[in-house]
């Protein structure tokens, strides 16, 4: 029964074989520069197009010498490291069909023990891909190709849309292949065999703007993408500034590492996109949605938003000073002057605050008549006050619509600090200044 199995299995897996194209090769290298021998299954030769008697050395040629001359360094490189390292090695590569033409071939083999003072290597050949049906496959496609095709054209819809793509083999560096702007690297990467991160972390001064160059050359690395896919992370998208037909744009490089089932080789495929218009679209809403309309300040919410990272996200302990501002008598500029004079003087108050103080410090509308500014970093009531005489000297020296304004100040620190609890100081602060006469400021002096 179990001899009965045993042939059963045997005919079974040739059949397999022969259903799925999966070649079986042993190769036979003289360590002394001699010729090498190609050991080859039935269906390793019809894959190969073999149509005569050739001996292994001649068999060997027939497959080493039709490698696209751009992967023999690769292949190369993949059958040392078999030798080498004793490991199974997958190697992808283009090669010439005597029948179909180019072809995307997969290699995967490891070494065994040596033989009449020959290395020995043995595995399987597959094609996964060609331009042109092979002949033998002409009334026999299997669901696999039939499943790469799809695989393919999925492929080839989403790469239309990029200005750049790159497939490469994480663990070998092999570029199997690239496109678009990242089309020289890969020429580069075949010819000299520097890695492909490598070539574009070195390209990055020439193409991506200075402020995003240091975080791409951090995510766009072999090792951390290799990390990322070890936390589970597959997928990872990337947006900068890059040059693109000599300007700099948006764009959006997404990269997706995928593993193979039986070895574990990792390859991870790039594409990057060009976003510039939806980013820019998506800039000027965010914009938009932060900045008060008539002033272009900073609205109440990202007043706020921006005032509380500060004091509670940054490491260290934080100092600022809030002012609450309320322009006097303002119903009665809107009734000598209109609608629009108010709003030109709203205007001309954002105006005076931006003049005012530092580029650095925090300034927004509250609404109305209302405005808020917060002093990073400033601890100091000599430096206020002398903030505020300036802004009164130049409130002063208005002469196309005077007004004058009333303010409340508050003093900030981080530690056990509250948003509510300072906007209701400086308020209390202003009401003071509004009781003593308007046009005036008042410190919060605590309860």
């Amino acid at each position: 029964m179990k001899d009965q199995r045993q042939t059963y299995l045997c005919r079974e897996s040739e059949e397999i074989l022969k259903n799925t194209h999966l070649g079986l090769w042993v190769i036979h290298i003289d360590p002394e520069g001699g010729a090498s021998e190609l050991y080859a299954d039935s269906t390793m030769l019809q894959v190969m197009g073999v149509k005569e008697n050739l001996t292994p050395a001649e068999c060997f040629r027939h497959w080493y010498d039709r490698i696209d001359e751009r992967y023999y360094y690769y292949v190369n490189c993949a059958v040392q490291s078999m030798l080498d390292t004793g490991r199974l090695i997958q190697v992808e590569y283009t090669w010439k069909h005597p029948d179909a033409g180019d072809v995307v071939v997969r290699c995967v083999g490891s070494r065994t023990e040596d033989q009449d003072g020959k290395l020995c290597l043995e595995g399987y050949h597959r094609i996964l891909s060609n331009l042109d049906r092979p002949k033998f496959m002409e009334n026999d496609e299997t669901d696999f190709m039939l499943k790469y095709r799809r695989k393919s054209d999925f492929y080839k819809a989403l790469l239309s849309e990029t200005v750049a793509y790159a497939e490469l083999n994480l663990d070998t560096g092999v570029l199997l292949e690239a496109g678009g702007l990242w089309e020289a690297y890969g020429e580069e990467n075949r010819t000299s065999g520097e890695p492909f991160f490598d070539i574009m972390s070195r390209n990055m001064e020439e193409t991506i703007a200075p402020e995003d160059r240091d975080n791409c050359r951090e995510q766009l690395s072999a090792e951390e993408i290799r990390r990322r896919f070890k936390n589970g992370k597959r997928t990872e998208k990337l947006s900068f500034r890059r040059m693109c037909g000599g300007e700099l744009r948006w764009v959006r490089v997404t990269v997706h590492v995928f593993q193979e089932d039986y070895t574990d080789t990792l390859y991870a495929l790039l594409y990057m996109k060009d976003i510039d218009i939806a980013k820019r679209r998506e800039m000027t809403m965010e914009i938009a949605a932060n900045l008060d309309p008539l002033t272009n300040i900073d609205n109440r919410r990202n007043f706020e938003d921006k005032v509380r990272r500060f004091m509670t996200e940054e490491e260290g302990v934080h100092e600022g000073v809030f002012l609450l501002f309320d322009l006097d008598e303002f119903k009665s500029i809107n009734d000598r002057y209109g609608h629009q004079g108010g709003d030109m003087a709203l205007v001309q108050m954002a105006k005076l605050l931006q003049t005012t103080f530092r580029s650095d410090d925090i300034i927004g509308r509250m609404g109305g008549d209302e405005f808020m500014v917060f002093l990073r970093n400033v601890s100091d009531r000599a430096l206020v006050e002398n903030r505020m005489q300036r802004l009164f000297g130049r409130m002063d020296g208005l002469q196309a619509m005077p007004f004058t304004f009333s303010a409340g100040i508050t003093f900030a620190s981080s530690e056990g600090f509250s948003y509510e609890e300072c906007f209701k100081e400086a308020d209390r602060a202003l009401y003071n200044s509004k009781q003593k006469g308007r046009h005036r400021y008042s410190y919060y002096e605590g309860k």
